[in-house]
């Protein structure tokens, strides 16, 4: 064969897979499976991050309340023993 015809002949094999529409043996619909695949595995991945994200928020405001809910106690026992000690009375 010479240059010439091997040339021709790629062009030819080109031109048919072209007109196949298939994209390097690809199928368009497993082609189109395949990124549909791809998709859900991204929104799955986005979902779980969203998840820890709004546990760590979670987490972090109860961490806050239950700071809070020991301070108020701690000032109250304050208050409560301040009482007793200027009363003399025991609560």
């Amino acid at each position: 064969m010479k240059k010439e015809d091997i040339a021709v002949l790629a062009q030819a094999l080109i031109a048919e897979v072209k007109a196949s529409q298939e994209s390097f043996g690809v199928n368009p619909e497993i082609h189109a499976q395949q990124h549909a695949f791809i998709t859900a595995m991204i929104q799955k991945e986005e979902n779980r991050r969203l998840f820890w994200i709004g546990m760590k928020e979670k987490i972090v405001g109860s961490v806050v309340l239950s700071a809070l809910l020991f301070i108020v106690s701690a000032l109250g026992y304050a208050a409560l023993k301040w009482l007793e000690e200027k009363v003399g009375v025991k609560l």
